[in-house]
């Protein structure tokens, strides 16, 4: 008893000091019980003369128990500390280092932390110690004389994926979210059935991707490899107790699409992107076209994430964090204002959103929570490539993937090297162990990008030296 009371006194010392300190960087306790935010952690000193850290625990609404913040010399770490559930019903304490946290966007952001910490919490109910090197199961998750379905394969598949390190890089947010609708929606008839008996009898498998190539045969594909992935996956962990998968599938031949805009049509998709009565929306169109950048990584993208002093971009891309270096002229795209950058100077979005602050049951959300950015572009009325009209038909439509496609299609036509176009469009070099050796160099891979937006500005038929006025979209 007296020990316990020891330990309390000391963490109650320990927290009373870590306050004071934080109060001399103006740093209150009102603002962190509001809630932990991206620009609270980037106020948090450095800790005090003699210690090498300090921690403080998540707060705000959205927080999750376990998640902690470390503040040490070099800068933000999110670490998150639980207990296991062991094989014998025991409890096993152990916390894990989840990522660094940086102002310029490059670390783990606050929100990924959390859902992190949150998917932690459920491994370690379920058992999963992340100090095992080993992926195979342990007794917590598969017991002995359990038949393995699909669904507890793809539990395996999870954990295994976000401990990878080495080998292979974990599962992107967006690969896993289209992971889990194909396994738990689009094959949710087959996750309670035992992989050994559709090993044994493939006929409804087969059914189920003869039906869905009725409808659309690139899903059906798409569908089948998501479930060898997991299937092999777990056959390799546990050859004694699940068959390989079935050798049945000839996978449907699918036309590549043909969705990109080629030179002679540059013109006058220029001009309509001009005519587009959004602002936002010929703000987007002409950052797809002249970076070839994913949705996502576009809408999401704040001022943060720009250095202007070199010129350069962090972008978010998959699993990926890429230093994309800007032309002139994309570069002056980005700083150009809109209406809804005027009106909303304090949302850090470079594509803010008018709906207001988020809320719920009539109470505001903590200060890192309130911005939004928009969801979609709409580009609907815009005249789609005619070689995609030709493969599509009245199905073509104009969004912005067709932008990547077109970014691909004029980089190519304006002869720049491959293996830059790939190293800007974040795509993968691998097949080739001499890509090993490679290191990407921004003087180089900014002349590249300088001549894609000199061919597309020469294609529009708009002068090599053109640039957005910093108002240009202000109407």
């Amino acid at each position: 008893m007296a020990q316990l009371k020891e330990k309390r006194s000391a963490r109650r010392k320990r927290s009373e000091l870590v306050s004071a300190h934080l109060a001399t960087h103006r740093v209150s306790s009102r603002e962190m019980a509001a809630g932990m935010t991206e620009t609270l952690l980037g106020r948090l000193p450095p800790p005090p003369e003699g210690t090498s850290n300090y921690e403080l625990p998540d707060t705000g609404r959205r927080a999750v128990s376990g998640l902690r913040i470390q503040r040490g010399r070099k800068g933000v770490a999110f670490v998150f500390g639980g207990s296991i559930k062991q094989p014998n019903g025991r409890f096993k304490s152990a916390e894990v280092v989840l990522g660094r946290w940086a102002a310029d966007g490059s670390g783990m952001s606050l929100k990924d932390a959390r859902s992190t910490a949150a998917a932690k919490k459920e491994e370690f109910r379920a058992g999963v110690d992340p100090h095992l090197k080993s992926l195979e199961p342990t007794p917590a998750q598969v017991e002995a004389n359990k038949p393995i379905t699909l669904y507890i394969a793809w539990e395996l598949y999870k954990t295994a994926r976000t401990q990878a390190k080495k080998k292979k890089k974990p599962l992107a947010a967006t690969t896993q979210s289209e992971y889990t609708r194909i396994i738990e929606v689009a094959l949710k008839d087959f996750s309670d059935t035992p992989l050994a008996d559709l090993a044994d009898d493939p006929r409804k498998l087969i059914k189920h991707f003869y039906d869905v190539t009725e409808r659309t045969p690139a899903e059906a594909n798409t569908q089948m490899r998501v479930l060898r992935a997991v299937w092999n996956r777990a056959h390799k962990t546990m050859r004694g107790r699940v068959p390989p998968p079935p050798e049945i599938f000839d996978m449907n031949e699918v036309e590549p699409r043909e969705a990109g805009f080629v030179t002679n049509e540059i013109k006058g998709l220029w001009k309509e992107i001009e005519a587009l009565e959004s602002p936002l929306a010929r703000k987007g169109a002409f950052l797809f076209l002249l970076t070839g950048l994913r949705e996502g990584a576009v809408l999401t993208m704040q001022d943060s994430n720009i250095n202007h002093e070199e010129r350069t971009l962090i972008v978010k891309s998959k699993a990926k964090i890429l230093r994309l270096p800007l032309s002139e002229v994309a570069y002056s795209l980005l700083v150009a204002q809109t209406p809804e950058n005027a009106l909303l100077p304090e949302n850090p979005y470079l594509f803010p959103s008018l709906r207001g602050p988020r809320r719920k049951k009539g109470k505001t959300f903590a200060q890192g929570d309130v911005y939004r950015h928009v969801d979609k572009l709409d580009f609907s009325g815009m005249t789609p490539p005619a070689a995609y009209v030709q493969q599509r038909g009245v199905g073509a439509r104009v969004h912005p993937h067709v932008f990547r496609h077109t970014y691909r299609t004029l980089a190519t036509s304006a002869h720049v090297s491959e293996i830059a176009i790939r190293l800007l469009m974040g795509h993968s070099l691998r097949g080739d162990v001499s890509y090993d050796y490679l290191t990407a160099d921004l003087a180089w891979l900014r002349k590249a990008q300088e001549e894609i937006s000199a061919y597309i500005l020469e294609a529009a038929g708009v002068d090599a030296d053109f640039r957005f006025p910093r108002a240009a979209l202000t109407c």
